[in-house]
C-alpha cells in the first residue's frame, strides 16, 4: 500500500510498520479524529485461512466491547471491497514487558506496580465475561516504557465465559503460560485461568525464570499438569512471605484455590505490605532467563504467539497449528510483522497476533 493512500475512506497511510506472511501493519492518521495516529492491521486477502480470519474478527469484536485506559483502544474494523479484513487501534509508543525483561529486570516494588495495573485493566474484561487466555509478557505493553501505565494487547484468542467456540481437547494459548485447564483442553476455562497465567508472568518477573519449562512443548505441558511451581522464597529467600503466599495461590492447579478473577486479585495485590526495594533478579539479559534450553520448534513457538495445540491422551504433542503450517517445520517468516528498528509502538503488539 502506497504512502498517503486513504484506506477505507478514512485512514491516511503514513508508514509501513512491518510485514509478515499474514498481512501488514501501518501507522496511519485518522481523518475522522483530527488526524490522530492509529495502528492499522490488515489481513492479506490471500491468507483467508478460516481460523485466522475468525481470530481476527474475534479480536475486533472483543475490543469493541471494552473501554478501559489499560486496554488498547479499538477504533474501527471491517473488510475492504478487495476482501482485506482490517482492524484499527490506537498507536502506542513504548515496549512490551518481554522487551523490558530482556533489557532490565524488575524490582519487587516495580513488579507490584505493574501487576496492580494489569489486574485493574483485566478486571474490566472479566466483568464483561471475557477471558483473555494469552496474557504473556509480549501482550503486556508498557506505554512510554512506564511501569505505571500498562496496556493489555491481543485479544485474538479471548472468549466469553459462556462461549462454546473452543472445541473440547484443544489447548489455546502459549504453552509456557497456560493454566492447567487450558493445557488439558477443558471447555470450561474461566477468569481464574488468566490469574494462573499472570502468576507465571509474575514468577518470571520476580525470579528471572519461568515456573514451568521444558525442552519441548509436551514437556512444558506435562510440567504444568503434573508438577508444582517452585516456591518463590526457595529461589529468592528475601522475598516477603505474603508475596510468596499470593503467588502460590495464583499458581494453584485447582482453579477454586486461586483468586477467582482479576478483581479479587487486585484486592489481594493492594493488600500486600509495602514492598521493600529488593533488587531485580539476576539472569534477565541472557539466555539464562529461561529454565531450559529452547529447541528450534519451541523458539518458533515463542515467536509465533497464540498456539493452538491438539493434545491426545497424557498431554502428548500431536500438531501445533500456527498460521499456514506446523510449528515443527521451520517457518520462513512470522505471519505478523516484527516492528522496524526503533519502532517501539503498537507495531510490536501486532507481531504478537500470530507470532
Amino acid at each position: 500500500m502506497e504512502l498517503k493512500t486513504v484506506f477505507a475512506g478514512r485512514f491516511v497511510i503514513e508508514e509501513l510498520a512491518g510485514t509478515g506472511g499474514m498481512g501488514a501493519v501501518y501507522r496511519a492518521r485518522d481523518q475522522e479524529r483530527d488526524g490522530a495516529t492509529v495502528a492499522l492491521k490488515v489481513l492479506a486477502s490471500t491468507s483467508y485461512v478460516h481460523h485466522l480470519h475468525e481470530r481476527f474478527t474475534r479480536e475486533a469484536d472483543v475490543l469493541s466491547q471494552l473501554r478501559h485506559p489499560g486496554i488498547v483502544s479499538y477504533i474501527d474494523h471491517g473488510t475492504t471491497p478487495h476482501g482485506e479484513a482490517y482492524l484499527v487501534m490506537e498507536w502506542l509508543e513504548g515496549e512490551d514487558l518481554d522487551q523490558r525483561l530482556a533489557r532490565q529486570g524488575l524490582t519487587l516494588p516495580e513488579t507490584v506496580t505493574v501487576f496492580r495495573q494489569i489486574a485493574e485493566a483485566l478486571s474490566a474484561a472479566h466483568r464483561h465475561g471475557i477471558v483473555h487466555r494469552d496474557l504473556k509478557p509480549e501482550n503486556i505493553f508498557l506505554v512510554g516504557r512506564r511501569l505505571d501505565k500498562v496496556s493489555l494487547l491481543d485479544f485474538g484468542v479471548a472468549r466469553l465465559v459462556s462461549s462454546e467456540l473452543t472445541a473440547h481437547g484443544l489447548a489455546v494459548g502459549t504453552p509456557l503460560y497456560m493454566a492447567p485447564e487450558q493445557a488439558r483442553g477443558d471447555r470450561d476455562v474461566g477468569p481464574s485461568a488468566d490469574v494462573f497465567t499472570l502468576g507465571c508472568v509474575m514468577f518470571e518477573c520476580l525470579t528471572g525464570r519461568r515456573p514451568f519449562a521444558g525442552e519441548h512443548t509436551s514437556h512444558i505441558l506435562a510440567s504444568i499438569l503434573l508438577q508444582e511451581a517452585p516456591c518463590l522464597r526457595t529461589l529468592r529467600p528475601t522475598m516477603p512471605e505474603d508475596v510468596e503466599e499470593l503467588l502460590a495461590r495464583m499458581l494453584s492447579k485447582d482453579p477454586t484455590q486461586r483468586p477467582k478473577d482479576a478483581g479479587e486479585l487486585l484486592v489481594q495485590l493492594l493488600g500486600l505490605a509495602p514492598p521493600s526495594d529488593l533488587p531485580a533478579p539476576d539472569g534477565f539479559p541472557s539466555t539464562e532467563r529461561y529454565h531450559a534450553p529452547l529447541s528450534r520448534p519451541l523458539m518458533q513457538e515463542q515467536q509465533l504467539l497464540s498456539v493452538v495445540v491438539s493434545i491426545g491422551e497424557n498431554a502428548r504433542h500431536r500438531t501445533m497449528t500456527v498460521g499456514e503450517g506446523e510449528l515443527t517445520e521451520p517457518s520462513p517468516a512470522p505471519p505478523w510483522p516484527t516492528p522496524s528498528a526503533g519502532a517501539f509502538g503498537h507495531a510490536s503488539s501486532f507481531s504478537s497476533m500470530d507470532r
